[in-house]
């Protein structure tokens, strides 16, 4: 498609490619600098189209169904909803929401960069939406890979992607996979189903839990006991519920299990695959994973280190921090900023991209242009606000964070939306 010209001369390319869109400017992006160390967070929000929702009678012929097959004919006799009446965009989907019911519509994921320094440096990084991928409202098997790979196509840098749950739940050879063998690493957060032992590693006594690798000879309880708290299981010994203090207990014995890490992938790449040091033998009691007794003295041979490729069987939960340090609750927090990015693009002043009668067009490709043309619109604007904020004088400095309690766990809020305490991704500092 054609491009414009910025007033340097610089070509500005909105490019399509399959189902992403990225914005760029020429062939490497312009923004550096010691805020920029390639986090982003990858987020959807859905693209509400103007019309009906499909009736069933067009559902079921849209998914192969003939149009003289009995249920296609009964759907069809009626004017009411199931009937023959649908949305003139044949390409939208069905969107679902529990308080305003069935909307038809598209879903964008979008990636959006993040300051690794929080507000710190407010308003000095322009938080931009980097790369979209248009598609089915929750066909999110490839879309959430295109948009990092666009994003990846403009942007050197690797570094933690953020996401929610919707993602952390893709198979691992459409989503984890592919982006970790791109040196990518991840921010997740659990479904309680999930919690616990994750995965192992081939060939190899090293397991995963909570996303981190540890040695498969922790005992029992150290593995599983995120788990019993997330899902209200009793100490399979003592019959008690586990409280917040204890996974914070847990959660500090488990380090001496763990393995270090070297370097990172941005500075090896080796298409994900990053060495690994045995924890001391002597600085753990090891236990057999079979029985959950003690090994005898001599059964532990994990010396060194070891090299480990990224595979489907454990890399589905792999993530950069272990889930509930405070290193990980710093980087998951993170999310706040893309939740902040998709409530400006959504604001009726500005970009306003819910709004279907700003997009009175049909058809994904039509739709996936105009979202990609609003979301320069709003990159332009908060590249102008941070240019303007970097020289306003600052009124006052900002206030520290307030500490966290160590004595419960914190409630945690996404774009305004309070979760439950059992899933704290803000956790007090293991010096607390």
């Amino acid at each position: 498609m054609e491009t414009g010209r910025n007033s340097a001369g610089a070509d500005l390319a909105l490019r399509v490619e399959g189902d992403s869109i990225r914005c760029s400017e020429g062939e490497q992006s312009p923004i550096r600098g010691p805020l920029l160390t390639g986090d982003v967070a990858l987020d959807s929000t859905r693209i509400k189209v103007q019309g009906r929702v499909h009736s069933r009678a067009f559902t079921l012929a849209r998914n192969g169904t003939p149009l003289d097959h009995p249920d296609v004919i009964a759907a069809s006799r009626t004017l009411l909803p199931g009937g023959v009446l649908t949305n003139a965009d044949f390409t939208a989907g069905t969107y679902t929401r529990r308080d305003k019911g069935n909307e038809p519509a598209h879903e964008l994921d979008f990636v959006t960069m993040m300051d690794t320094n929080g507000y710190a440096e407010y308003p000095a990084f322009p938080r931009l939406i980097t790369a979209m991928s248009i598609h089915g409202p929750g066909n999110i098997t490839d879309g959430p890979r295109h948009a990092m790979q666009a994003h990846s196509r403009t942007f050197e840098q690797r570094g933690i992607a953020a996401t929610d749950r919707a993602f952390n739940g893709s198979a691992p050879e459409n989503f984890q996979l592919p982006l970790r063998t791109d040196n990518w690493e991840f921010a997740f957060d659990y479904k309680k189903t999930d919690f616990g032992h994750q995965g192992s590693v081939p060939g190899k006594d090293i397991i995963v839990v909570d996303g981190a690798f540890y040695v498969a000879f922790m005992p029992q309880e150290l593995i599983w006991a995120t788990h019993w708290y997330k899902n209200g299981t009793p100490h399979p010994d003592t019959g008690e519920l586990y409280s917040w203090a204890d996974i914070q207990r847990i959660i500090k014995e488990r380090r001496a299990y763990q393995l270090k890490r070297h370097g990172s992938l941005q500075s090896e790449k080796k298409n994900g695959a990053q060495r690994f040091t045995y924890p001391d033998a002597h600085s753990y009691r090891a236990f057999d994973p079979a029985t959950n007794k003690p090994l005898p003295p001599g059964r532990n041979k994990l010396r060194g280190s070891v090299l480990i490729r990224p595979e489907a069987s454990f890399v589905k939960h792999l993530q950069r921090h272990p889930w509930g340090t405070a290193e990980w609750a710093a980087a998951y927090a993170q999310r706040n900023q893309v939740e902040s990015v998709n409530a400006d693009i959504k604001r009726s002043r500005f970009t306003d991209i819910e709004n279907p009668q700003k997009r009175t067009g049909r058809g994904v490709a039509f739709h996936g242009l105009a979202s990609a043309l609003m979301a320069i619109a709003h990159n332009i604007r908060v590249l102008v606000r941070t240019l303007v904020g970097e020289h306003a004088p600052r009124s006052k400095p900002l206030k520290p964070a307030a500490a966290l309690s160590p004595n419960e766990p914190p409630t945690w809020t996404l774009g305004g939306a309070d979760l439950d305490t059992g899933d704290p991704p803000g956790i007090p500092s293991e010096a607390a």
